[in-house]
C-alpha cells in the first residue's frame, strides 16, 4: 500500500469513526428524550413515519447514488452533474410521496396530521441518500457523517424542547414528526453546502466524462443490492406496525437503535476503503480489506458485550417500565448485528 494511500484511508476511518461516535451519541440521546416524550406508541409513530420515508428514498433511488460514488470516484462524474441527478431522484421520490400519503389517507391507514410529512420526509432522505454518496465518491467520508451528525444534534434539542414543554398526545407526535423532517433538511443543506465546497476538482469538465447508458446501466445493476442490503434492515419495522401496533415498534425500533451501535467502526472503515482502493484489484487492496474486516468483527464483538450489559441496566431507569424488556431484545439482536 502507498504511503499516501495510506494515509489517506488512516485520516478518512478517523473522522469518520469520530464523527459516527458523535452521530451515534446523539441518536441515543433523541432516542431516550422521544421515549420518554412519546412512551412507546408515540415513538413506534414516529418511526413508522421514519421508516417509510427512508423506504420511498430508496425505492425510488434506482440505484443513482451508488452510480455517483462510483463515476465521482474515477473522475468521470462533474459534480453539477451529479447535483442534477440527485434533483432528478428527489423530485421523483417528492412525487411518489405526495402520492403515497394521498392513498393511505384516503384508506385510512394514517391520519392525515402525520401523512403529510412523508413526502416531506422521503425529500429530504433522498437529498441525504444523494449527498453521502457523494462526499464519499469525492473521498470525503466525514462530509456524509457530518450530515448525520447534524441531523442528530438538531433533533435532540428539538425533541427535547418539545418535551419540556409539556406537549402530549396527538400533538406531541405532530411536533416530533414535524421536527424529525426540518432536521433532515437542516442537515441536508449543510452536508451539500460543505461537499460542494470540498468538491472543486469534480467541478470541472471530466477527461472521460460518463455516458448516460453507462451511468444509468451500472444503476441498475447496484439497485438490487440496495434494496436488499437496505430494506431487509427496515421492512420489519413496517410489518411490525401492521400486525402489532405502534407500541411494538417503538419498544423494538429503540431495540434497533441500541444494537446498531455496533456498526459504527465498520462501517466507518468500509466507507474509508471506498475511495482508495475501489477501482484497484491489487494485492494490497486486498490485504488491507481482509484485515480491515477481521478487525471489525473483533471491535463489533467487545462493544456489542458492553452495550448488551449497559442495556440490561439502564433500560428502565432511563427509559420508564414501557421499555423493560429492551436488554432481552438487544441481546437477541446482537449476534447478527455483529457478524452482519
Amino acid at each position: 500500500m502507498s504511503a499516501s494511500r495510506f494515509a489517506s484511508v488512516r485520516r478518512n476511518v478517523l473522522a469518520s469513526s469520530t464523527g459516527q461516535i458523535l452521530a451515534s451519541a446523539l441518536s441515543v440521546g433523541t432516542t431516550i428524550v422521544t421515549a420518554r416524550w412519546l412512551g412507546a406508541s408515540g415513538r413506534g409513530t414516529l418511526s413508522l413515519l421514519i421508516t417509510g420515508a427512508m423506504v420511498l428514498a430508496l425505492l425510488v433511488c434506482v440505484g443513482i447514488p451508488q452510480a455517483i460514488t462510483t463515476f465521482t470516484a474515477r473522475g468521470r462524474l462533474t459534480f453539477r452533474r451529479a447535483g442534477k441527478l440527485s434533483a432528478l431522484v428527489a423530485a421523483g421520490t417528492l412525487l411518489v410521496g405526495i402520492a403515497t400519503a394521498i392513498v393511505m389517507v384516503r384508506r385510512g391507514d394514517v391520519a392525515p396530521e402525520v401523512a403529510v410529512f412523508l413526502p416531506l420526509g422521503a425529500l429530504a432522505g433522498s437529498l441525504s441518500l444523494s449527498q453521502v454518496m457523494l462526499a464519499n465518491g469525492v473521498g470525503r467520508v466525514d462530509l456524509g457523517v457530518l450530515n448525520t451528525a447534524i441531523t442528530a444534534g438538531t433533533l435532540l434539542g428539538a425533541y427535547t424542547i418539545g418535551w419540556l414543554s409539556g406537549l402530549s398526545g396527538t400533538l406531541a407526535v405532530v411536533a416530533a414528526c414535524a421536527s424529525w423532517v426540518a432536521g433532515q433538511f437542516v442537515g441536508d443543506a449543510v452536508g451539500w453546502w460543505k461537499v460542494y465546497r470540498a468538491s472543486r476538482d469534480t467541478r470541472r469538465v471530466a477527461a472521460e466524462p460518463v455516458a448516460a447508458r453507462e451511468l444509468w446501466r451500472y444503476a441498475a445493476s447496484a439497485y438490487p443490492s440496495v434494496i436488499v442490503g437496505h430494506l431487509n434492515a427496515r421492512l420489519d419495522i413496517l410489518l411490525l406496525g401492521v400486525l402489532a401496533g405502534t407500541a411494538a415498534v417503538g419498544l423494538y425500533s429503540t431495540a434497533v437503535v441500541a444494537a446498531s451501535l455496533v456498526f459504527v467502526v465498520p462501517s466507518a472503515i468500509g466507507a474509508a476503503l471506498s475511495r482508495p482502493f475501489g477501482d484497484h484489484a491489487d494485492e494490497d487492496a486486498k490485504r488491507a480489506i481482509r484485515v480491515a474486516a477481521i478487525a471489525s468483527w473483533g471491535v463489533s464483538g467487545l462493544v456489542g458485550l458492553v452495550l448488551w450489559g449497559a442495556v440490561m441496566l439502564l433500560a428502565e431507569p432511563l427509559l420508564g417500565a414501557e421499555f423493560a424488556s429492551l436488554g432481552v431484545l438487544v441481546g437477541y439482536m446482537l449476534p447478527g448485528m455483529v457478524l452482519h
